[in-house]
């Protein structure tokens, strides 16, 4: 009998892919997930020693973020961190599917609860943080349990690189007060701060406000992010593609060299924005539909050099 660490009552596995992902938390060899802590931290090392890119979310949830980014950059690694055996069951699901049918190589998936990030991952490892719609924990006697509190972001800086970058998003108005006096009274920059993420995306990106057969971009995501089969992220890959192609005309680009570069470059040349600020999470979604803010910032961490 299996027995999963289960988030909320019942995980039905009536479904082959999650019976399938249900396997996969017992399957000690996998190349994609991991429940050793020195396991883990050796494969990040011997990533981190190949300069790919390394990319970490805390909190993934189901994996839509992560799916998504990473077929958009299949050149880069992204990790994702999450406790609930349920979660990792989804998030793999969800991952096959994005990349039709196919179990991606740049994504590595580790189920833990978080406590010390340094002890986990090498030192000056990561490219990206990301902390997206992590628990709030209103109460002043939880404070030292949020994600942005002093004692996470001294570890943040030990295994980010030099120029990594934390990307925070937030649903929670006084989390996000906060969170930017916390980053600004422990050493780092707000480089990038945004009350209304999705006003942003309507001013940079209104082609993806745009319908296009009765659909904008993020009902298609949605679709996404409801996935059962490999054939609904191809759907959703095409009609990117679609996109792409057409900006890339409409600008004059060398469409023969860019069809070397990834999508997620591509993206960032014809549309001169990083396409994290676009995908979002399954948590996300609904703000989206229902047009509530979303608080957005990018930091970097201060120099200590003297």
């Amino acid at each position: 009998m299996m027995v999963l660490r289960l988030r909320g009552k019942n995980l039905r596995l009536s479904s082959p892919m999650l019976e399938r992902g249900a396997s996969l938390l017992t399957t000690a060899s996998s190349s994609m997930l991991f429940t050793d802590p020195q396991l883990f931290r050796q494969t990040v090392q011997n990533i981190a020693n190949t300069h790919r890119p390394i990319h970490l979310e805390i909190g993934m949830g189901q994996g839509l973020f992560l799916s998504i980014m990473s077929r958009l950059y299949p050149h880069h690694v992204f990790i994702g961190i999450d406790r609930y055996d349920t979660l990792l069951v989804r998030a793999w699901q969800k991952l096959i599917a994005v990349h039709e049918g196919h179990p991606p190589k740049n994504v590595i998936l580790f189920r833990h609860h978080l406590r010390d990030l340094s002890a986990l991952l090498p030192s000056h490892a990561l490219d990206t943080l990301y902390l997206q719609f992590s628990d709030p924990w209103p109460k002043k006697r939880h404070e030292r349990r949020r994600l942005t509190h002093a004692s996470y972001l001294w570890q943040y800086r030990d295994v980010l690189k030099k120029s990594g970058r934390i990307v925070f998003k937030t649903d929670h108005a006084d989390f996000f007060a906060y969170s930017l006096a916390s980053f600004e009274s422990n050493q780092w920059s707000v480089v990038q701060d945004q009350r209304d993420l999705q006003q942003l995306r309507e001013t940079r990106l209104p082609i993806f406000m745009e319908t296009d057969a009765g659909a904008t971009f993020y009902e298609k995501l949605q679709a996404v992010s409801t996935l059962k089969t490999p054939s609904t992220g191809r759907a959703f890959w095409q009609y990117v593609q679609t996109l792409m192609v057409q900006q890339a005309s409409s600008r004059m680009m060398d469409n023969s060299q860019d069809a070397l570069r990834s999508m997620g470059y591509l993206w960032e040349t014809i549309w001169k924005i990083h396409p994290s600020l676009f995908i979002p999470t399954e948590y996300e979604m609904k703000f989206i539909r229902a047009h509530r803010p979303i608080y957005f910032a990018e930091i970097i961490p201060k120099s200590l050099d003297l």
